[in-house]
């Protein structure tokens, strides 16, 4: 049986790594240009990421602690209480953490 030999794909200069001096300063000096305006693009992406996180986690806080409230009250009528009626549907662990604040347990 005769071995097959795959065909041999030719490497561009840029993967080779053959690039001349004129073009490794050229690719230099845009990196120096375009790295501080990618930076503070960065920069503002990140800040607006941790804005809206801070914001979803107040609000689920809000929305925790509105639940165990209601949950309270229905739990003093003797009667369960079904946050999906209220379009609301906490995690057991998320609730029980925010049954424990509104009780004092966690501070």
């Amino acid at each position: 049986m005769a071995s097959q030999s795959l065909p041999r794909v030719a490497a561009s200069a840029p993967l080779r790594g053959n690039r001349t001096p004129d073009q490794q300063l050229d690719a230099l000096n845009k990196y120096s240009l375009y790295k501080p305006r990618l930076t503070r693009i960065l920069q503002s992406n990140l800040k607006q990421l941790r804005e809206i996180q801070a914001d979803r986690a107040r609000s689920e806080d809000y929305a925790m602690r509105e639940t165990a409230q209601i949950a309270k009250s229905f739990a003093a009528k003797q009667t369960v209480y079904d946050p999906t009626g209220d379009g609301f549907v906490p995690a057991n662990r998320a609730r029980r953490t925010a049954d424990s604040r509104s009780n004092g347990i966690i501070k």
